[in-house]
């Protein structure tokens, strides 16, 4: 008892000293967390002597308006302690640090490693993604040199987070690629090219060949997005061939990109943020070994806003959201307008920017400075009729409908380049 009293001692002691930690800031209680996630472009003013053409393109700094759900808060709070605790037993200044990463070992020395993954599941646009990379937003500069570190002449990079897509196929050699392009990307170099490009991969070392890279460059969190993708049609065969190949054979083949995932957080102690679609909890009961672990990871749910029964848009968002009209004679936020908006948007908050950005215009094509409901019906029914069927499906909880529009409703789908071309097209008038 007296040896892990003083091990705690000097992890703490090691923990004050250690530059990594330092990068993140002073830790921040629940309080002062929210207001570093929130985002509040500046309202409209001088509207009087402001003309409307102008107006049109200052209400699209409404795309950057963004308040935090419970969900978010949990996981900003869950992952920034993780990114602190694994920073815990890394310290560049000590020798056993480097020595440990380049031999593989884990950086954990005898701790147990119960940060797991945290996921977020929903229907596209309601927020997951912009979430996650507001938080992200919070540490500043994704990546920081320190120039003064002992042994280390040329300075030491430090890897602050990671962002990088789940591949369509769920094979882990498609991960593993995603994620040195990722790194090459955020570094600035074409370390992992030769590998990418060669015809004979070894998902394994290449996934160790990346970990090391990652491990050496301090990565404090990596961000998967599509997480949805772990679960397509090939799993349960992926999944087979791993257990038959484990049974078989000494040497371990990393084949699944849930695998892969399984091995960054619980080998290498590396804290893993994923959001993807409701198909996460369809699959969370299937059965393997790697399976098993995922569904001992922490997950949050963020569904649309349904009519009647959300306090958070209610009584946050949507008050908030009153406050950016560019137009003198603003509509009421009443709690009918509030409901009309949930009905013509489906309750997703990118439909509900979008809608209220068309309504603007249809005021301003006809020469009106002020906002009515009649206004954002007509937006719906012009303006936002690509999405006509997706809202609808949303509004009846109707998952088999729904499942057709999952990549409209996604923002990088060509019809919200449309939306967006549309709504960023200046009145004249």
């Amino acid at each position: 008892m007296e040896t892990s009293t003083e091990n705690r001692s000097s992890q703490s002691n090691e923990n004050k000293s250690n530059i990594l930690v330092d990068v993140l800031g002073p830790c921040l209680d629940n309080k002062q967390l929210r207001v570093k996630l929130i985002n509040l472009p500046s309202q409209p003013t001088k509207l009087a002597s402001t003309p409307m053409h102008i107006r049109m393109h200052q209400l699209q700094s409404i795309r950057e308006l963004y308040v935090p759900t419970a969900q978010i808060e949990y996981l900003a709070t869950y992952t920034d302690r993780a990114i602190r605790q694994s920073y815990i037993q890394v310290n560049p200044s000590n020798p056993k640090t480097w020595t440990n990463i380049f031999e593989q070992r884990d950086l954990s020395n005898g701790m147990e490693n119960s940060v797991r993954p945290i996921t977020i599941f929903g229907e596209s646009g309601t927020g997951k993604s912009a979430g996650v990379r507001n938080f992200l937003s919070i540490y500043g500069e994704q990546v920081h040199l320190h120039k003064k570190v002992q042994m280390m002449s040329s300075g030491v990079p430090q890897l602050v987070w990671l962002q990088a897509n789940m591949p369509v196929s769920g094979r882990a050699e498609d991960l593993v690629v995603n994620l040195m392009q990722a790194l090459d990307k955020a570094l600035r170099s074409t370390r992992f090219d030769a590998i990418i490009r060669s015809e004979k991969r070894d998902a394994t070392l290449m996934l160790e060949a990346w970990s090391e890279v990652a491990r050496s460059h301090f990565l404090g969190v990596l961000y998967l997005d599509d997480a949805h993708y772990l679960f397509n049609e090939e799993l349960n065969k992926i999944c087979q061939e791993v257990e038959a190949t484990n049974k078989t054979k000494k040497g371990h083949k990393t084949k699944s990109a849930l695998e892969a995932v399984r091995r960054i957080s619980e080998e290498w102690g590396i804290p893993i943020i994923m959001t993807g679609t409701p198909d996460i909890q369809t699959n969370l009961y299937a059965k393997s070994a790697d399976m098993v672990w995922f569904q001992g990871c922490t997950h949050l749910a963020m569904h649309q806003i349904v009519a009647g029964e959300d306090q958070f848009f209610r009584e946050t968002f949507f008050p908030i959201l009153c406050r950016y009209q560019w137009v003198k004679k603003p509509i009421a936020c009443t709690h009918e307008f509030a409901s009309l908006v949930l009905m013509l948007s489906g309750g997703i908050y990118q439909i509900i920017i979008t809608l209220w950005i068309a309504a603007h215009r249809v005021a301003f094509e006809e020469g009106r400075d002020e906002l009515c409901s009649a206004d954002f019906m007509r937006a719906a029914t012009t303006y936002l009729t690509p999405l006509k069927m997706a809202t609808e499906a949303l509004r009846l909880n109707d998952h088999q409908k729904l499942s057709r529009f999952e990549d409209l409703l996604d923002h990088g789908h060509q019809t919200w380049k449309a939306l967006d071309f549309i709504s960023n097209y200046s009145v004249t008038g």
